[in-house]
């Protein structure tokens, strides 16, 4: 937490970057698990490797985890399927607000 914290209060915004895109790598490490954690369940000591590989992905140094797998894999993917997931974003939210309306609308919410 207390590196979070230097990172935000220094003047570089090197290390700005390098913590965001750490929570980039993480949160999509995240997402990730959710589908995979049934299958990942049962391997012997997966939530050790876990472990390591978050912990290597927090190495503050220029080739730690996180830049690795955002350069490599994550902006790749990003940067090719921009723009359909910028349309999907503005659909899903288009209809988050219909339904939001609609439901300020509605007498069926009684608190």
């Amino acid at each position: 937490m207390i590196c979070r914290f230097k990172a935000i209060e220094s003047n570089s915004k090197d290390d700005d970057t390098q913590w965001l895109i750490y929570w980039v790598v993480y949160g999509s490490f995240a997402l990730c698990e959710l589908v995979t954690d049934i299958f990942f369940f049962w391997i012997p000591f997966y939530w050790f490797f876990k472990c390591l590989f978050l912990v290597w992905c927090m190495v503050p140094q220029s080739w730690n985890g996180a830049n690795f797998v955002y350069y490599r894999v994550i902006r790749p993917f990003v940067l090719r399927y921009e723009d359909k997931i910028e349309s999907t974003l503005s659909q899903a939210t288009d209809i988050g607000k219909q339904v939001y309306a609609e439901g300020l609308l509605s007498n069926s919410f009684i608190l």
